[in-house]
C-alpha cells in the first residue's frame, strides 16, 4: 500500500492539537493550585513605634502606628527580653517608659516591640539596640 503525504500532515496535526490540549489543563491544574493555596493569607498592614534612651537610664517607646493601626488589639514591649510593666497604648503617638531605668545608661540595649492584632495575630514591629 502506498502512504499518501496527506495521511502524515492529519497525524501530525492531531499529535500537535494534543500537546497543545495536554499543555493547557496542565497549566491550569497548576495555576489553580497555587492560586488556591494563597486564599487564606491576611495583611495586617503596616505599623511601627521607636526607643528613645535617655541619660538617666530610662527608654521611651513611642506607638508611631501606619496603615494597620485600625486592627491592633493591644502592644507588648522588652528590654533585653524582660517583659516592661509600663503599657504601651494602641493609640498613635502613645508611650511608655521603663519603671526600672536600665543598669548601663550608656546604651546597647535591645528594645521590642510586638503588635497583636484582632485577629490573634502578631508580629514585630521594632526590634532596635539603643
Amino acid at each position: 500500500m502506498v502512504q499518501s503525504a496527506h495521511d502524515d500532515a492529519v497525524s501530525s496535526t492531531i499529535a500537535a492539537i494534543l500537546m497543545v490540549a495536554v499543555t493547557v489543563i496542565l497549566a491550569a491544574i497548576v495555576a489553580s493550585f497555587g492560586f488556591g493555596t494563597t486564599g487564606d493569607l491576611q495583611g495586617n498592614g503596616i505599623v511601627g513605634a521607636t526607643a528613645t534612651q535617655f541619660e538617666d537610664g530610662t527608654i521611651t517607646v513611642t506607638y508611631v502606628g501606619g496603615m494597620g493601626e485600625r486592627d491592633v488589639d493591644h502592644l507588648n514591649w522588652t528590654i533585653d527580653g524582660i517583659e516592661q510593666t509600663n503599657r504601651l497604648d494602641h493609640e498613635v503617638g502613645a508611650s511608655a517608659f521603663n519603671a526600672t531605668p536600665v543598669a548601663d545608661p550608656r546604651g546597647g540595649h535591645r528594645v521590642m516591640v510586638m503588635a497583636t492584632y484582632k485577629d490573634g495575630s502578631s508580629q514585630v514591629i521594632l526590634d532596635a539596640v539603643t
